[in-house]
């Protein structure tokens, strides 16, 4: 009877996998106390007091509850302190890399260093085995990419030829994309540029004008010169002599008395 309680309760720890880590540990953790365990795998390891037999014991213990891929990662370890502590790390560190990825989030104009890290961080994962189907790593891949790829994406997730992209295609189609909207910019930037730099020369020369209003006095004959100082007085033609002028008119008027 004894004997199926202790199986009924091995039976409850589930196998230690790359989903079920906390709920593993803290299951484990009940258990090796309850067999008076755990001065083995938390307490000193140089304990004289503590015999071999219950190291051994913790150490079975720990890896009936691991999986394959574990089991065969820390098969070398014959310490079941230090098998706990190599795989509290193992996880916690695996759950750190998790909670990076999850938090990554392309820059604007910085795709290339974010495909890097994606694919890196990807990497990473599946070493500590936390894999993903392809197609959920195109989606991972596209949802982490800014408001500037919306037309893009829909268009890879709604293609009206349903193709089906390779991962290089999109890291490809991601560059291009960018490189054209980078060079969009650029043109807009420049535009914007010029017509900023009009308007401080209109700016200038209307200052211009409010300082020297003289500056576009109207000069007979038409001419009107922004900034034009003139140097001389203008005379109107016969203004010196009205006297002599209208006697010249008067004989070119004159017309003789037929007798």
């Amino acid at each position: 009877m004894e004997q199926q309680t202790n199986h009924n309760q091995q039976k409850d720890i589930p196998i230690l996998n790359f989903s079920n880590y906390n709920q593993w540990r803290t299951l484990m953790m009940t258990r090796l106390m309850e067999k008076d365990l755990d001065k083995v795998v938390w307490g000193n390891e140089n304990d004289p007091s503590l015999p071999s037999e219950m190291n051994a014991e913790a150490l079975l213990f720990i890896y009936k509850h691991l999986d394959r891929t574990l089991r065969q990662r820390f098969r070398n370890e014959r310490n079941a302190k230090h098998l706990w502590t190599e795989l509290t790390g193992y996880f916690e560190r695996s759950k750190s890399t998790f909670i990076t990825f999850i938090r990554l989030k392309c820059q604007k104009g910085k795709s290339r260093d974010y495909c890097t890290q994606f694919f890196t961080m990807i990497e990473h994962l599946r070493m500590y085995g936390i894999q993903f189907d392809e197609n959920i790593i195109q989606e991972l891949l596209l949802s982490k990419l800014p408001a500037e790829f919306d037309s893009l994406i829909h268009s890879i997730r709604y293609n009206t030829q349903h193709r089906a992209y390779t991962l290089e295609e999109l890291k490809s189609l991601i560059f291009y994309y960018e490189s054209l909207f980078e060079k969009k910019c650029q043109q807009q930037n420049a535009k914007q540029h010029c017509q900023h730099h009009q308007q401080q020369q209109q700016h200038q020369q209307q200052q211009q004008q409010q300082q020297h209003p003289m500056n576009n006095f109207w000069i007979p004959n038409g001419f009107s010169q922004p900034f034009f100082h003139p140097q001389f007085t203008f005379i109107p033609q016969n203004f010196a002599n009205p006297y002599y002028t209208n006697q010249q008119q008067q004989q070119t008027n004159y017309i003789p008395r037929s007798k």
